[in-house]
């Protein structure tokens, strides 16, 4: 292509705040890019280190399966999808600090200030919500879903690059685990090459003697009896030595590798419990997966494994998240009906975050609440109004009330005091092996 001079002269000038623009700007959307975004929020960042009381939050998200959009209709319809995309959230996030798309299908959100972390979930939520409402795109109509990931400071990190690790953690957890939010994904410290590792051993580990449970007693507060135990898995790495689940539970949902994790950690527990002949009313507790209690052969394989071993249902409990609760909540609540149809027991974990509404908790054969450790934690700190506000909306309900995380004999008092029906923590006891269980019983 040849230009004249006098073409190239009639060109229109730029000024610098207009090419600056330009370098910041993503083409596609119209959003503020990654280096716009890199540049704002590690200035943030700075800026929070030199005050007395940082607070701030990030948020990444992505949508789900995009590259099968781009390869089943066309990079096209991807380039409009990402664009609505933009075009339905750009408004509602406007009083975030910032919005940015990364590049891809993967977005950020910068929000900083006052209740930074309350303010998070809210947008995280409105995030989920407007996104996975249909998108009309050229002759089709799309349903997409989305995986969130929250970072707080001071909570998760202080710095950029830690609330970029821990945000993008969060985000990949929620991808492996079907879409939704993580809040809360606890950051291992372990190396990307040891995670690496981990990750390649997660699949044969996952059936072998590596893999540990350990039981948590559960103390009856009206009987100071231990009524239960929580199963807990363990993983005694050849060359890592125990590796508690926060180090690797995330990466078994990465690999796939949960469900059947879970599974084993089932057999082995209702095998262990069930060889305590002095204690037939032990009840054990496991924890399940947002991914498990969507597979429509659980409940079959559980009544299955109950006959084999011939526990008895009524002294089983599975425990699950409030926050998976709202994914897929037509098949959660199918799943946990033929788990009760069994005799089997239903909790709700780390209740009180939010993501659940009352009338559909109400809808579940649910029997008991453990209240998030936060609730436990400000006790701690003289404030009782939270654990007490759920430990009577739970026997309104008409089920029971649990506290985990109970670390002193003062704060399991109050619990006591306030009609908590069950706590467990290391006040009590720690987990355990089952010969550890074994003598404490005992004991």
């Amino acid at each position: 292509m040849n230009l004249s001079s006098s073409e190239i002269g009639s060109a229109p000038q730029l000024d610098g705040a207009e090419l600056q623009d330009l370098a910041w700007r993503d083409h596609l959307t119209g959003l503020p890019n990654r280096a716009k975004f890199n540049e704002q929020f590690e200035a943030a960042c700075a800026l929070a280190a030199q005050t007395a009381d940082p607070a701030g939050a990030l948020i990444l998200f992505d949508l789900n399966k995009f590259k099968e959009v781009n390869d089943s209709l066309g990079h096209e319809t991807g380039d409009l999808l990402l664009q609505g995309v933009a075009h339905r959230l750009r408004t509602e996030l406007a009083d975030c600090d910032l919005f940015a798309r990364f590049g891809g299908d993967e977005f950020a959100v910068l929000i900083t200030g006052e209740n930074a972390a309350g303010r998070a979930d809210v947008v995280a939520e409105k995030i989920f919500d407007l996104l996975t409402q249909p998108f009309e795109i050229e002759n089709y109509r799309l349903v997409i879903s989305v995986s969130v990931g929250i970072a707080l400071c001071p909570r998760d990190a202080t710095d950029a690059r830690g609330l970029k690790t821990h945000a993008d953690e969060a985000m990949y957890a929620a991808k492996a685990q079907g879409g939704g939010i993580v809040r809360d994904c606890p950051a291992t410290g372990l190396s990307l090459t040891t995670k690496a590792q981990l990750l390649s051993e997660l699949p044969s580990a996952a059936v072998t003697e590596s893999l540990l449970v350990h039981y948590q007693p559960k103390l009856d507060l009206r009987t100071s009896r231990i009524t239960g135990v929580e199963a807990l898995v363990r993983w005694d790495h050849p060359e890592l030595g125990m590796l508690q689940p926060k180090d690797f539970i995330q990466l078994a949902e990465v690999c796939g590798v949960l469900d059947q994790l879970t599974r084993t950690v089932t057999e082995r527990s209702l095998l262990d419990v069930s060889a305590f002949d002095s204690r037939p009313d032990l009840s054990v507790t496991i924890n399940l997966s947002n991914r498990l209690i969507q597979d429509r052969d659980f409940s079959a394989w559980v009544a299955r494994l109950l006959a084999e071993t011939g526990f008895t249902p009524q002294l089983l409990r599975f425990e699950l998240n409030e926050r998976h609760l709202t994914h897929s909540p037509d098949r959660t609540q199918k799943v946990l009906q033929e788990l009760h149809d069994l005799g089997i027991g239903i909790g709700v974990d780390n209740f009180g975050i939010g993501c659940a509404s009352l009338d559909f908790v109400y809808q579940l054969p649910i029997d008991e609440l453990s209240m998030q450790t936060e609730f436990v934690s400000a006790i701690d700190n003289g404030d009782e109004t939270l654990a007490k506000a759920l430990i009577d909306l739970g026997h309104t309900l008409g089920v029971k009330v649990s506290a985990k995380g109970v670390e002193s004999a003062e704060t399991l008092e109050t619990l006591r005091s306030l009609g908590c029906d069950s706590a467990q923590g290391f006040c009590i006891s720690p987990p355990l092996p089952i010969e550890g269980l074994a003598q404490y019983l005992l004991g």
